[in-house]
């Protein structure tokens, strides 16, 4: 939910990449809300807990993108994914053993890109199993750079009843 005043002017920018795809299915849109001459007032619904960060310059923080509400303009971003391998195991036999591991995955991918085209691999539950085919086993991450303040939420999505 959202309710901002007349004074407040809006926008969006869609975030470039495959990598902000991967992240959110369908990609990321930042939408921005700006004050003229006149002071506005926005209101902004999270679900869950709401925690205001004020980053301090260079400061950075790490966020999963469905966590990520709301930043003051002077916040820059970027998607990064840490790659996970467990301590102790070689490059090599990580990837040999993600590649194995992906196999169902790249199954579904497979069928649905020969099914419906590009189209069907970017939609739904065989993007997010298909993301893992082309970045191997890691966490997408959004990180913010300060100064400024960063909303987070700690849930995505609403899980009452209908």
């Amino acid at each position: 939910m959202l309710l901002a005043t007349s004074t407040l002017t809006y926008s969006f920018e869609k975030l470039a990449g495959f990598k902000a795809t991967l992240a959110v299915g369908s990609g990321m849109y930042l939408e921005r809300y700006l004050a003229g001459a006149a002071p506005g007032l926005l209101l902004l619904h999270g679900y869950g807990n709401v925690m205001d960060r004020t980053l301090g310059p260079d400061e950075t923080i790490e966020i999963e993108p469905g966590g990520f509400l709301y930043k003051e303009s002077g916040v820059g971003y970027e998607l990064v994914t840490h790659k996970l391998q467990p301590e102790g195991t070689s490059s090599a036999s990580q990837t040999a053993k993600g590649l194995a591991s992906r196999g169902l995955a790249g199954l579904k991918a497979a069928r649905a890109l020969k099914k419906e085209g590009l189209q069907g691999l970017l939609s739904g539950d065989v993007l997010q199993q298909a993301s893992g085919i082309f970045t191997g086993p890691g966490l997408t991450l959004m990180k913010m750079k300060g100064p400024g303040r960063v909303g987070i939420q700690s849930m995505y999505q609403h899980f009452g009843s209908a």
